[in-house]
């Protein structure tokens, strides 16, 4: 993740693509609930975009014990969310869904929703 370009150069990029002519895509991923600003990314992009697509956050496997920790550790008001979310994994499923229809009536009739 540090060698990667910055957010400002990415979206910098896209926006060059997209005047040129090439579709472009933004991924959302993951929707952090409670961290991630979707409708903020979306407001930024949507003008310079072909397509928005939107994946909930995963928590299973060695990655949902790290993302706990760093919860508790960083954010630990929403500790009471990402349990429900992890006892509950499809809560984030429908989360998503809601979020994606909500933008999709008022903000970008392009939003799709990418699921596994």
């Amino acid at each position: 993740m540090d060698n990667a370009a910055s957010i400002e150069r990415r979206l910098s990029a896209m926006g060059a693509f997209y005047r040129a002519g090439i579709r472009t895509t933004c991924f959302i991923s993951p929707i952090f609930p409670g961290i991630t600003d979707v409708e903020a990314i979306i407001r930024r992009v949507k003008k310079q975009c072909s397509l928005i697509w939107l994946e909930n956050l995963n928590l299973r496997g060695s990655c949902k014990t790290v993302m706990m920790q760093y919860i508790q550790d960083a954010r630990p008001h929403l500790l009471p969310l990402y349990r429900e979310i992890h006892s509950v994994g499809i809560v984030m499923n429908h989360r998503a869904e809601m979020i994606a229809a909500i933008l999709a009536v008022f903000l970008c009739p392009q939003i799709k929703q990418k699921t596994f």
